[in-house]
């Protein structure tokens, strides 16, 4: 992998009140198939709060272009957008 070992991740609440929510990252090959994921990590976001997450790839992958996705929940609900990230591993 070179070094690369996973995807940082920034989120900033913009809500008025203290929400419960799931940070979630996904890994896709270049068949749109996932490969790693779904996981989450649960966290507490504070009203106008700002938190980051890594998630760590897993080792042992083929050489290949990845795409990582990652995006916030609460309640079930996607309260974020979905960003999407190249990753190659070679």
């Amino acid at each position: 992998m070179n070094g690369f070992k996973g995807v940082n991740a920034t989120f900033t609440s913009n809500a008025a009140t203290t929400q419960n929510a799931q940070a979630w990252f996904e890994l896709f090959n270049s068949a749109n198939q996932v490969v790693q994921g779904p996981t989450f990590v649960q966290v507490s976001f504070k009203a106008g709060s700002t938190q980051s997450f890594f998630f760590a790839i897993a080792p042992g992958l083929a050489s290949g272009t990845y795409t990582a996705k990652v995006f916030v929940q609460v309640a079930g609900q996607a309260y974020s957008a979905t960003y999407s990230v190249s990753v190659a591993i070679s």
